[in-house]
């Protein structure tokens, strides 16, 4: 499931998914999901995905429908194809002071502190667009490869994240994994990519 593509997306999404890693870029895509299956993601965000930027969700309570909808510049054509006249206020994904909906804070409300140490890595590594499962992490451990680059969120990013949640990350450090944290915001106005760049305006960039 990419959201750089003009694309209605019904179901909930599996976490076997090969997005490609040229993928770049969220245009207007709508993802239509059982209500419960999406409230029972992986993570426990919106629709079981690490969504951050320009998307929004809500629930259809009496057909049993989660709608999650992205777009790239004006979310009023993604409105009209749902017969809304707008669509309602955008949700803030988990990637931000808060922990994902799913995990416990400590008794004095802070969230709880992870038990890994950050180090320095020096070698080979690997990135797709949407972070592999565990069982394909696994079969990578035979690879010369040991980071992995975790595509955060971002005005750019183009791939559902089903299968990135805390509990994957302190997995695959455990196993031996050095996530790189990457964050696909706009490139400089000169790229020549089909994404949304940086003004070309210095006040503005």
């Amino acid at each position: 499931m990419r959201f750089n593509r003009h694309a209605v997306y019904l179901g909930t999404p599996g976490p076997e998914e090969r997005c490609p890693a040229h993928a770049v870029g969220r245009t207007d895509a709508i993802l239509l999901s059982p209500l419960q299956a999406a409230r029972g993601g992986s993570n426990g965000a919106v629709g079981g995905l690490n969504l951050v930027g320009d998307v929004t969700s809500y629930s259809l309570r009496k057909p049993g429908i989660e709608v999650t909808a992205t777009w790239s510049r004006l979310p009023q054509a993604v409105a009209q194809a749902l017969g809304r006249k707008a669509l309602p206020a955008a949700k803030r994904g988990w990637l931000s002071s808060d922990p994902p909906p799913n995990v416990s804070r400590s008794v004095n409300g802070a969230p709880p502190r992870s038990s890994f140490r950050a180090s320095t890595f020096t070698g080979p590594g690997f990135d797709t667009c949407a972070a592999p499962s565990t069982s394909q992490m696994s079969a990578w451990h035979a690879s010369p490869y040991h980071a992995v680059g975790v595509y955060l969120g971002g005005i750019n990013a183009a791939c559902a994240q089903v299968n990135l949640s805390r509990r994957w990350i302190s997995h695959e450090i455990a196993s031996g994994w050095h996530p790189v944290p990457i964050w696909v915001g706009p490139p400089a106005p000169s790229n020549l990519c089909a994404c949304r760049a940086m003004s070309a305006n210095t006040a503005q960039a």
